[in-house]
């Protein structure tokens, strides 16, 4: 784990580069992996920002643990990684991870999250940044990778910390509720929700497959009663395995139930069940490891 935190650093701190000097961008995606920056989408965006959420409590563990070089370093290179890709839901999880750790056993977490605030506090007052800024640098953001129509809705948009990416998700969701009342047991299928909503410009071009962007609704959804209590039974075997494995190291437990605590918080935000990422999360902390080799 700490190699690829370490990796990710470095891959990130050229990505940052990238974005901000070479491609003038107002905000940080996984383009420079995998796509052609002009094919940039919010779900790419959401997707790193899962990533780095999820990526966090090991960094911060391993920061407030030990103050090597390799740690300072990928711990300031992930927050500002968090900071630049603008989304409220990563930097909500980034402040509740390091809320949480402060009942964590670790030793000096609290003190951290004290001298983290303060630094942060300077830098606002210093720099005349506060959630006014921050939102408009986020609506740029938004612009730079919507397509023409959306760009018209939003630019004379006032958007406030809760509303405006809220305006169409509400709808989803309701629409998610409203099929699993129709078919309650078993649901109306995988993948159903996008095949029932294609959304369609006036002269009949597809214009998206909306997802509901809560994991919870879209389960419900699409897997009824049965696949959300089989949902949840999966949770608590991985909540069992954890404590089985680790329970002689409260740190390392500490961390990893902040991480499967921030798999459920990204849950209510983007649609990650039906993806490798959501999987991945699940099967690292489904750990095999013996109880003896836990402890070293």
């Amino acid at each position: 784990m700490n190699l690829l935190i370490v990796s990710l650093s470095f891959l990130l701190l050229i990505s940052i580069f990238i974005h901000f000097f070479l491609w003038d961008s107002y905000f940080l995606s996984p383009t420079i992996f995998h796509l052609n920056f002009n094919e940039v989408n919010y779900a790419s965006r959401n997707k790193l920002a899962s990533i780095l959420c999820l990526v966090l409590p090991f960094c911060y563990s391993n920061f407030v643990r030990k103050k090597s070089l390799s740690n300072i370093f990928s711990f300031l290179i992930i927050t500002l990684s968090v900071f630049y890709t603008f989304s409220r839901m990563t930097l909500l999880a980034y402040v509740a991870i390091l809320t949480l750790f402060c009942f964590s056993p670790q030793k000096k977490t609290v003190t951290h999250f004290i001298f983290i605030l303060l630094i942060t506090l300077t830098l606002s007052i210093t720099l005349k940044f506060g959630p006014q800024e921050y939102l408009g640098l986020k609506r740029k953001g938004d612009i730079q990778i919507s397509e023409t129509e959306r760009v018209d809705k939003i630019k004379d948009v006032k958007e406030t910390w809760f509303e405006f990416s809220n305006i169409g998700r509400f709808g989803y969701i309701k629409d998610s509720i409203s099929g699993f009342i129709k078919k309650p047991v078993f649901g109306n299928g995988l993948t159903s929700y996008h095949l029932n909503h294609y959304q369609y410009y006036p002269n009949g071009k597809l214009k998206r497959k909306p997802t509901t962007h809560n994991d919870y609704a879209q389960i419900l959804y699409e897997l009824g009663s049965v696949g959300s209590l089989l949902f949840i039974f999966i949770f608590l075997v991985v909540l069992k395995s954890l404590f089985k494995t680790y329970k002689h190291n409260k740190g390392i437990l500490s961390t990893r139930i902040i991480q499967i605590g921030t798999l459920l918080f990204l849950l209510n935000f983007v649609n990650l069940y039906s993806g490798p990422l959501f999987w991945f999360v699940i099967g690292i902390n489904l750990n095999v490891l013996g109880e003896d080799q836990a402890a070293d």
